[in-house]
């Protein structure tokens, strides 16, 4: 018996500090953008979550697939309640169409920001990314100036 199956590849720095954020909203954001994921690629798709940390020491974090991707007239409702972009889903699982808003509405409380870039059968990737005074450094990582 042969099972295909997703490909996920998560690409994390060995030195990313830690986010000072609630533990739970980033747990929310985090299943909700790989649920999205999972959702609207195929069997044999690939998705990929990383994290990095910018020149300016935001910590962004990503996740991008192969997916069906998002048509363009659908990319300006995808963060607004009950709505969803328009494409060919590959399940017949369409969810509320909450997901992205809640996702936008966790990253901005902790005043973050979030983008989406997506094109129709090449995929998706959303980032999120945590200002600098939410960068934790453990100590063995301060930065002396």
């Amino acid at each position: 018996m042969k099972v295909e199956a997703r490909q996920l590849t998560v690409e994390l720095p060995n030195d990313l500090p830690h986010i000072y954020a609630d533990e739970r909203s980033l747990r929310q954001i985090l299943l909700n953008l790989l649920s999205n994921a999972i959702k609207f690629t195929g069997p044999l798709g690939k998705i990929d979550i990383g994290a990095a940390v910018t020149p300016a020491g935001e910590i962004c974090i990503y996740v991008r697939d192969n997916g069906v991707g998002i048509a363009e007239k659908g990319l300006a409702r995808v963060f607004e309640n009950f709505e969803q972009g328009h494409h060919d889903t590959v399940t017949d699982d369409h969810g509320t169409g909450l997901g992205l808003p809640i996702v936008r509405g966790l990253v901005q409380a902790h005043d973050g920001r979030v983008t989406l870039e997506s094109k129709v059968n090449e995929g998706t990737c959303v980032t999120v990314c945590f200002p600098a005074f939410r960068t934790r450094f453990q100590r063995s990582e301060m930065r002396v100036a």
